[in-house]
């Protein structure tokens, strides 16, 4: 089960934001502010992280600095959703690496495809990883191997052939 962290300090949204996505088959992880974020990704990493940008104690643009400073997490896609609607808070945003910026107040089925469209780039990405480390473990060794051959052939002959050969 894919699982979602969605950091929001409105209750009201953050608890239509856990239904809605329960109900799309996701696990929910909530966070009322980027501190509480910060805590439950010690223990918890979510497949996706949907993130306000004005919270008390650490912002969301703050929590997403931190979240692309940890190894672990750099790939996770991360998305806005906030009131800040005007174009340099949504350039800021977008600038800064957020997979997607959306604004309230928002329509539930924006907020579905920009996750699915997310999800799905994110599992391109893990396939992609997947599909070159297979073929690094089948095709290095064996070009690791090739010059072995000839040297293994050439000693083998000069050992069976050491008294005819000259010094």
């Amino acid at each position: 089960m894919l699982s979602i962290l969605v950091v929001e300090d409105d209750k009201g949204i953050q608890a239509n934001l856990n239904i809605l996505f329960k109900a799309e088959g996701y696990k929910v992880i909530s966070a009322y502010n980027g501190l509480g974020a910060l805590k439950k990704l010690e223990s918890e990493l979510p497949d996706l992280i949907i993130s306000d940008i004005m919270m008390p104690y650490v912002d969301g643009i703050e929590l997403y600095k931190k979240i692309k400073e940890e190894y672990k997490l750099q790939q996770t896609p991360f998305i806005f959703l906030t009131a800040k609607s005007d174009s340099v808070s949504i350039r800021q945003g977008l600038g800064l690496g957020a997979d997607d910026y959306i604004t309230k107040p928002f329509e539930n089925e924006d907020v579905l495809q920009a996750i699915k469209v997310r999800l799905e780039k994110k599992k391109m990405f893990i396939d992609q990883i997947e599909n070159l480390k297979q073929n690094l473990n089948k095709y290095v060794p064996h070009e690791l191997r090739t010059p072995l051959v000839s040297i293994l052939g050439f000693s083998e002959m000069m050992i069976n052939d050491i008294d005819e050969l000259d010094k």
